[in-house]
């Protein structure tokens, strides 16, 4: 469970705080009220079945029992579909006051998606080391293949699959994902458009730099002098982390 507070002043010129964590069952919601809380935010959704719509169910009575409002910001456990979420965060921005927890069901990804969206939202917030955060070094690997940390910096991998991506990229580990994926080889194309489209909507900085022949030193030496202006953390991959390309990359950076 995490239990880190997080305090800014919202667009409205009102102090908010949050507090992260896990599901709260009815004794934990008397306990929030006791505290202070001014509602509780949950981001579980009836989408996801068998088990959070009885449990939205549940706590919709216990907050009505302890005095607590709980606010509605649907959040799925995967990485599409979150736009409207993104919004609804602005607003509470905007418009919020007062002390908040906020919850998913396991207090593991989408809370920290959430407090990925309040940075971006208020730059001024300072927050303290997420040590909950779930990152790639407590993989083997991941699904399509083996990862290389290149430093603290940068990392290799294969392209992530989109629960990697809800539960590893986009939640504040990293700050750029660089593609060397060829656009022009036809069956690289779709991916392209939906990594794109998936790290658009968390905010983290997209570079295409392709790379599919070995014999182009030009595009390689684009690559390494790319990495120098690019914001760190940084993650590199191809479609397998096995290609030549991607060793080569591998290669030349295990050199500088």
């Amino acid at each position: 469970m995490i239990s880190e507070n997080q305090k800014t002043t919202g667009r409205s010129g009102n102090e908010m705080e949050f507090t992260i964590g896990s599901y709260p069952d009815a004794d934990k919601i008397v306990r929030l009220k006791s505290e202070g809380y001014t509602a509780i935010i949950t981001l579980m959704s009836e989408l996801v079945v068998p088990a959070e719509p009885k449990l939205l169910h549940e706590e919709k009575e216990n907050t009505e029992n302890a005095g607590i409002p709980l606010i509605h910001i649907p959040m799925l456990p995967w990485v599409s579909n979150n736009a409207k979420a993104q919004e609804q965060i602005r607003e509470l921005l905007k418009t919020g006051h007062g002390k908040y927890y906020v919850h998913c069901y396991l207090g593991r990804d989408r809370v920290n998606i959430f407090r990925k969206m309040i940075s971006d939202n208020a730059p001024g917030l300072k927050l303290r080391a997420a040590t909950s955060l779930r990152k790639i070094e407590n993989l083997p690997q991941l699904e399509r293949g083996r990862y290389f940390k290149i430093d603290n910096k940068i990392y290799i991998t294969p392209l992530p699959t989109d629960e990697e991506f809800l539960g590893y990229i986009v939640n504040g580990n990293f700050k750029t994902v660089v593609s060397i994926l060829d656009e022009s080889v036809p069956d690289n194309k779709p991916w392209i458009e939906k990594e794109k489209k998936i790290l658009r909507t968390y905010n983290v900085n997209y570079v295409n730099l392709p790379y599919s022949r070995l014999e182009d030193t030009r595009a390689l030496k684009r690559i390494l002098d790319s990495l120098r202006h690019l914001p760190e953390p940084i993650l590199i991959h191809e479609f397998k982390s096995d290609t030549p390309c991607i060793q080569q990359v591998k290669e030349a950076l295990a050199k500088k």
